[in-house]
């Protein structure tokens, strides 16, 4: 696996942010490739020990999502990052309920929210939702927490000049432990975004796509 990597300066990043071609990800893809391509082997590698094969259990899941009467149509409908932000809510949470049901346990916070964030990046490079709802959505999209995103903006200053707690140089989605981490994080990336204009989902394209 590539190193990941971490840039010398806020100003660096925000410059390689603004030249990240992330639009040329975005291409055609069946509901079954969307599922199955959204998330690989090298994160279900992070899960042992479980009574069920993990990739089975997130994929069942993600299809049946994917498949289910009105889920496209509501997050066609989502115009707003509030809106979006409740609708990930409660996506997230149906797919923590899968999860326990299926494994006898719960899956830790980091993951939890890592992989629905990693198949609806997937949705929005498919064609499964009309060019004018992807252009819109694409914008609210959260970025997926590991070591290569983490990082990435490991040194840097949030808006308000206040650094995030410490992150070490081996952090992981296994940092990422509860809600106030990733709001942090999540914001981080946002500032940085904003400064290259540029949907915040591009810090995922330069940090893991553009080194794989």
């Amino acid at each position: 696996m590539p190193k990941p990597k971490q840039w010398a300066s806020r100003g660096a990043l925000v410059r390689d942010l603004a030249k990240c071609p992330w639009k040329k990800y975005l291409e055609p893809l069946d509901v079954a490739l969307v599922v199955r391509q959204s998330v690989g082997a090298n994160t279900f590698r992070a899960f042992r020990r479980l009574p069920k094969k993990r990739s089975v259990v997130f994929r069942a899941w993600g299809l049946s999502a994917l498949e289910a009467r009105g889920f496209l149509d509501r997050l066609r409908g989502v115009r707003s990052r509030g809106a979006y932000d409740q609708w990930l809510t409660d996506f997230v949470s149906g797919f923590r309920k899968e999860w326990k049901r299926e494994m006898g346990r719960a899956i830790p916070f980091g993951p939890s929210i890592k992989l629905p964030n990693l198949l609806v990046k997937a949705v929005l490079e498919s064609q499964l939702l009309p060019d004018s709802a992807r252009e819109r959505t694409v914008w609210f999209l959260h970025v997926r927490l590991d070591s290569y995103t983490i990082q990435a903006v490991m040194n840097r200053f949030g808006a308000s000049g206040e650094r995030i707690r410490r992150i070490p140089n081996s952090a992981t989605m296994g940092f990422v432990d509860g809600q106030a981490i990733y709001d942090h994080l999540q914001n981080l990336i946002r500032s940085l975004a904003e400064e290259a204009d540029v949907p915040p989902i591009a810090l995922d394209y330069l940090a893991w796509n553009a080194s794989h």
